[in-house]
């Protein structure tokens, strides 16, 4: 990494001209002016159209959905996410190596059967590619079968050492053949994650050089039009229509976003002034589009604004409330556990959005494989359920046999009415009334009876304030308020702090970097 970082410090971030104007403020010349996110939010706020100034636009649909005494017409749509397929694994390898991943023929036989490296996976390592394709297998021949999926990035296993821009392609291959293969007729919509690029994490927004898009468009060519497989190629974002269900579907988009510009690791962001490329500039165009032609959209993408570069995760919260009516869905992967976020008025605190993280297919770690399946109400496309489907590996390594099972359905499980920004808001007082349903959330959370969910089984006043301060804050510096913790910490949380976002979230502008 340090052939990325060192240049990336050298020939922007610690050049004289810099460091001295802009980090400093000793220099008055060249000038580099901070972009301040009251400013977005403000414009943002400015045309905010007056029947959506109360932030209750999408509880109201709920309502109207509840009013509704005839059956509502769904559209299922699956969401995978972090997959990190191991094409390296092999079942009798020692798991206890002294690599980030083991479970390989490089790391030896196991010394004993407890070190030994499970038959379909274990929660040590990434998941082999035979139980991969079981899960592909399973939704295959469900009787209730998904209309699209969601694909939110992650293929590649965690051995980032060895690693190159095509190795790391393979596994996106692979996971694509999978699904050409057992789900033929189905649409799909992709987004790349931190993982797909190499060096890991890292990316820079150079249209013309992007060899790790430009593989991906190769293999992904079929499930993206031609337009928007150019601007894939460019930058990783695009839009595309909710096709190939019927006409009725013509007025939704689908939009990937690109993450990777707002990953905190991703060294490539230091000499990026503002916006890695004009990404939020195209997400507002993309938006205002929809909004006029009375579209509605769903996002996608692979890192969740909570635990992005808080610069870019305010500004896209700022889109996101201004734009309430148009957005009916935000999904997202990245933390390998089932999470969501509320997204509150920047004025008024009211619930008015939220964002939903799926599970991890890989085991890595402490995980048991899962994935979603959601019901979307067919005319306002608001999920109205989400289905949690896993794999204990624990007992398929046990009974050498793969049974993938349904865990649970989120408003059952945790007594909601609906999945509206207000009911999902209430969830946190629900928790201080009820200990336990924190902990059948924690579990959930954690992977679904996993060896990470094992020692889960209370949740104190720490842990239950821990909660809501998680689901209430759609940022990092809101979660550290929130906690009570300081927003500058340069010893105890570097990478987390306002030191970290100031050099490597600069939003300025000023003379372009060499």
């Amino acid at each position: 990494m340090g052939d990325v970082l060192i240049p990336q410090l050298t020939d922007f971030t610690l050049t004289g001209e810099y460091s001295c104007s802009r980090m400093f403020g000793f220099c008055s010349s060249p000038s580099w002016t901070t972009l301040n996110s009251e400013d977005y939010i403000r414009r943002m706020m400015s045309d905010k159209p007056e029947f959506i100034k109360n932030n209750d636009y999408i509880d109201n649909l709920y309502k109207k959905i509840k009013e509704d005494k005839n059956p509502r017409e769904t559209v299922r749509i699956l969401h995978m996410s972090d997959l990190h397929v191991d094409l390296m694994y092999e079942a009798g390898t020692n798991k206890h190596c002294n690599e980030p991943l083991c479970c390989r023929a490089v790391n030896g036989p196991a010394p004993t059967p407890a070190d030994a490296a499970g038959l379909f996976g274990d929660y040590e390592c990434d998941l082999p590619p035979q139980t991969l394709e079981s899960m592909f297998h399973f939704v295959r021949d469900m009787d209730d079968k998904p209309d699209l999926v969601i694909w939110t990035g992650d293929n590649v296993a965690h051995d980032v050492w060895n690693q190159t821009t095509h190795k790391n392609t393979e596994s996106t291959i692979l996971i694509t053949e999978y699904i050409k293969s057992h789900w033929p007729e189905m649409p799909v919509f992709v987004s790349p994650g931190n993982h797909e690029f190499y060096p890991v994490n890292v990316e820079g927004f150079d249209e013309n050089d992007q060899p790790v898009l430009n593989l991906l468009a190769q293999h992904w060519k079929d499930w993206i039009d031609e337009e928007s497989l150019e601007l894939f190629k460019k930058y990783g974002y695009f839009h595309l229509k909710l096709r190939d269900l019927s006409e009725e579907f013509s007025n939704v988009r689908v939009i990937t976003l690109n993450t990777q510009a707002s990953n905190d690791l991703n060294w490539n962001l230091l000499s990026s002034l503002n916006d890695p490329g004009n990404q939020l500039k195209w997400l507002e165009e993309q938006l205002r589009e929809i909004e006029s032609t009375d579209e509605i959209a769903i996002i996608i993408g692979h890192i969740p604004p909570d635990v992005a570069l808080t610069e870019w995760s305010i500004r896209y919260k700022a889109l996101v409330e201004r734009f309430q009516h148009v957005i009916r869905f935000q999904g997202f992967g990245h933390v390998h556990q089932e999470e969501f976020n509320v997204v509150r008025g920047v004025f008024d605190f009211k619930p008015i959005s939220s964002y939903h993280q799926a599970g991890s297919l890989t085991t890595f770690t402490g995980k048991n494989p899962s994935f979603r399946m959601m019901d979307f109400d067919k005319e306002t496309m608001l999920p109205l359920r989400m289905h949690t489907y896993f794999l204990n590996i624990t007992k398929a390594n046990s009974e050498g046999a793969i049974q993938w099972e349904h865990a649970y359905e989120f408003t059952e499980a945790y007594g909601l009415d609906d999945l509206s920004p207000s009911a999902l808001s209430s969830l946190p007082d629900k928790f201080f009334e009820n200990p336990q349903l924190a902990v059948k959330y924690l579990k959930a959370r954690a992977g679904q009876g996993g060896s990470d969910s094992q020692g889960v089984n209370s949740c104190d006043e720490g842990c239950l304030f821990e909660l809501k301060c998680n689901i209430n804050s759609v940022n990092k510096m809101l979660y550290k308020d929130c906690m009570g913790q300081p927003r500058y910490d340069v010893i105890r949380d570097l990478m987390n702090g306002e030191f970290n976002e100031y050099v490597f979230d600069p939003w300025v502008e000023g003379p372009t970097p060499k």
